[in-house]
């Protein structure tokens, strides 16, 4: 995050020059230094909870100069300081994590007096941002003026809605943005489908309508996008006589990242426009909620033949925006009009394609070892064998819950990245293997192939066969490649967010 230093920095030397220039006024006082890491790691277990809370948001600002520190500490003998420190180590990893993994794509405009649509279509063609003119503007050829140093890709959107004199719009659901016919719509309900994949929400378009409003708060600076939506957001609502306000965030990451899910919303700090604290909790949607929906109906059931065999709807009617989040305040009632801060941090999931999974060694001597990957999979070598005349051949096991049963249980689903569809986290695409120095061994012939489906769990049997090479030894290590979902936080720090 960036802060403007200069202005402050010279306003209180020259202060500092007239108390100096003045030999009635009193010395300024220095300020106080700075507390060090490990004074602040040593206050989590104070015998004050408010020191203690203190520390911890003082360290978890300090980044990742402090995340050794508190990964040392997190085996400190005193249980307090212990359990502190290796939550806050946690966050900060993640955060480093979302920085490492997370481009956020810088991009430079210049446009003099260019048509409104040329500068959408470049930015679009520059980031990959689904950017799209609402079909109702007057003039998309009126040109506009735009020019921005190296900004991230979000903050060169928010600065051409600007320019142009646009809003940006927000849907609830899926279909508001791309709606169906009727007869499509029938044809759907009546059709066959497997596991409904769901949608990711970095090719959801992004709207921009005639008519300038004011920047929404929101977090630009990284590859996603973090906005507190209108108050006027039809999701955004208040529960009378609960004592509960429901907001709704807009998290949007940049097409190139493999964003699945947002797990949690962590908020820190929100106050209302008195300054009071307001309790918050993510009130995030299941997986389960929403799998199998658009089934054959009948009279507002569904059909289901065998506990397994469901006749649905790929897509249906009213699909959710998985760009939106929504968060529930607990404001016992009053009459709350902004929040004056809002800060924390979304936790997401991310899918890495091609990572290393499992590996397995020793392969000739090792027949029957099982390898344990994410989402209950395994894999196990099954079959080792050297032949006289110099191949070898090697069967591997995957074994895994059926597809459909782990979407019930809300454990993964295959997600469509605009038109690229990527397996579910924990799912093996390919075996690697190398020989005794670590070469990797070209791909082997697949001799024999076969799959088993009882319902419960799916296994699939594969044998290679690996000629004698005079380049390569024979193989002893196998390496299970797949997607690897790994847990990042995009932090936000948001003012005067209007409630509904």
């Amino acid at each position: 995050m960036r802060r403007i230093r200069g202005v402050l920095l010279g306003a209180v030397g020259g202060v500092g020059l007239a108390l100096v220039a003045s030999p009635s006024a009193p010395a300024a006082p220095d300020a106080a230094p700075a507390p060090t890491i490990e004074s602040l790691i040593d206050k989590l277990g104070a015998d004050g909870y408010t020191d203690r809370e203190a520390a911890a948001r003082e360290l978890a600002t300090r980044g990742t100069a402090a995340l050794a520190a508190l990964q040392r500490a997190a085996t400190h003998p005193d249980p307090e300081t212990r359990a502190r420190a290796a939550a806050i180590a946690e966050r900060l990893r993640r955060a480093a994590d979302a920085e490492k993994l997370i481009d956020p794509k810088l991009v430079h405009l210049d446009h003099t007096n260019v048509p409104l649509a040329t500068v959408v279509a470049d930015l679009r063609a520059k980031t990959g941002i689904p950017l799209v003119l609402d079909a109702k503007i007057a003039n998309p050829l009126r040109p506009i003026t735009v020019h921005t140093g190296d900004v991230s890709a979000w903050e060169a959107v928010e600065a051409v809605r600007a320019a142009g004199g646009l809003h940006e719009v927000f849907h609830e659901d899926l279909a508001a943005m791309t709606p169906a016919s009727a007869e499509e719509t029938r044809r759907k309900r009546v059709s066959y489908a497997g596991p409904i994949q769901s949608v990711a929400a970095g090719v959801v378009p992004i709207i921009l309508a005639e008519g300038a409003g004011p920047p929404l708060p929101g977090a630009r600076t990284a590859g996603v996008r973090v906005l507190a939506l209108p108050a006027a957001f039809p999701g955004n609502r208040v529960v009378r006589g609960a004592g509960q306000v429901v907001m709704n965030l807009d998290v949007t990451p940049l097409p190139g990242i493999r964003w699945d899910e947002v797990l949690a919303v962590r908020v820190t700090r929100a106050e209302d426009e008195t300054g009071r604290p307001v309790v918050t909790s993510h009130r995030g949607s299941h997986a389960a909620e929403n799998e199998f929906e658009g089934n054959v109906w009948f009279g507002g059931g569904r059909v289901v033949f065998g506990g397994n065999v469901y006749y649905g709807d790929p897509q249906p009617a009213n699909r959710p925006n998985p760009r939106v989040v929504p968060v529930s305040l607990k404001t016992d009632d009053r009459a709350i009009r902004f929040l004056r801060v809002f800060e924390g941090a979304v936790v997401g999931e991310i899918t890495l394609p091609n990572q290393p999974l499992a590996t397995i060694e020793n392969l000739a001597k090792t027949s029957g070892v099982v390898a344990n990957l994410p989402y209950d999979t395994r894999v196990s070598l099954v079959d080792y064998k050297a032949l006289p005349d110099g191949r070898v051949t090697i069967k591997v096991r995957t074994d895994t819950p059926n597809p459909w049963l782990m979407q019930r249980a809300g454990m993964r689903r295959a997600v469509i990245f605009g038109g690229d569809e990527i397996q579910a986290p924990g799912t093996v695409h390919t075996f690697k293997f190398l020989d005794a120095a670590g070469r990797p061994i070209p791909q082997p012939l697949i001799q024999t192939s076969s799959m088993n489906n009882d319902g419960l769990r799916q296994t699939a049997d594969q044998e290679y066969v690996f000629p004698k090479r005079p380049d390569t030894g024979a193989p002893t290590t196998l390496v299970a490649l797949g997607s690897k979902p790994v847990t990042v936080e995009i932090p936000f720090r948001l003012r005067d967010v209007p409630l509904p």
